[in-house]
């Protein structure tokens, strides 16, 4: 059987696969790779790979190389944009951007950047697939539109993430209030991620129900010396949170989210399970 050529990102390691670019590695894995790489793209038609792949291959492995010495990443501008202008595939463009962006630093601004860039490639890349009018598969059409959702729901929850983040900036509070904040942060950003689906209106919501339960135990935990000055600062950040999602999304009125959680606990206490 006809081996298949890799992908852009070449991480499959199977028998019917073939990486012609694998054993350059050791080459690009130094100081001048991307002398190199300029010096090596001619190989890229020499093995019927696509213009732009040893660019690719070569930012690879010197992001797994900056990683595993735990040295910062190079900013988006200088590194990944230029060796993304050199791919002539949407999808590829986009996959080297997806794969950029779990590299950098969780919650960064450079990884949101990266998923910009995938995600306006991945939209690019499934348009010209439906241009195609039924002379793709059905298996390339259902890929692209996966690609296009997968990156879509990470880029809106890191987007908002950051966003609620800004309100520390805007805010003097204390360092113990900054703690609870930051925890309830993490948990609303978990539970959004393991959605299938990620909706603004759920995030708010999910703010209101973890910051008041966060609130609530820490003032019955005596030990944190958390007390109504502390807690009426953790009010205001999770307000101001709330009041900044709901700038960016118009469909969102923090206020009924609010009544609707304030009457079903009226309703059902502490037991309601949603």
């Amino acid at each position: 059987t006809k081996r298949k050529m890799c992908s852009v990102l070449g991480f499959e390691e199977s028998g019917d696969v073939f990486d012609p670019l694998a054993p350059l590695h050791d080459i690009l894995d130094h100081s001048g790779a991307n002398s190199m790489a300029g010096a090596l793209a001619s190989l890229c038609s020499m093995v019927q790979l696509p213009p732009g792949y040893l660019h690719a291959r070569s930012l690879i492995v010197r992001f797994r190389k900056l990683r595993e010495s735990s040295d910062g990443l190079p900013k988006v501008e200088s590194s990944v944009i230029p060796v993304i202008k050199k791919l002539v595939s949407p999808a590829d463009k986009a996959d080297l951007a997806w794969w950029c962006s779990s590299q950098y630093a969780s919650g960064s601004v450079e990884q949101l950047h990266c998923l910009d860039l995938a995600h306006s490639n991945a939209t690019t890349a499934s348009e010209e697939i439906e241009s195609l009018q039924g002379r793709a598969s059905k298996e390339d059409e259902r890929a692209a539109l996966d690609r296009v959702k997968r990156i879509d729901t990470a880029r809106a929850i890191l987007s908002d993430h950051i966003l609620v983040d800004k309100v520390l900036e805007q805010n003097n509070s204390s360092d113990l209030v900054q703690k609870v904040y930051k925890s309830i942060i993490r948990k609303v950003q978990k539970v959004s991620a393991e959605k299938e689906s990620y909706c603004p209106e759920h995030f708010v919501r999910e703010l209101l129900i973890e910051g008041s339960l966060a609130a609530a135990l820490a003032s019955l935990d005596d030990c944190d010396g958390f007390t109504t000055v502390h807690f009426r600062s953790l009010a205001i950040l999770v307000h101001d949170a709330c009041k900044l999602l709901a700038s960016r999304y118009t469909h969102i009125f923090v206020g009924r989210v609010a009544r609707i959680l304030a009457r079903r606990w009226m309703i059902n206490g502490d037991d309601a399970s949603d």
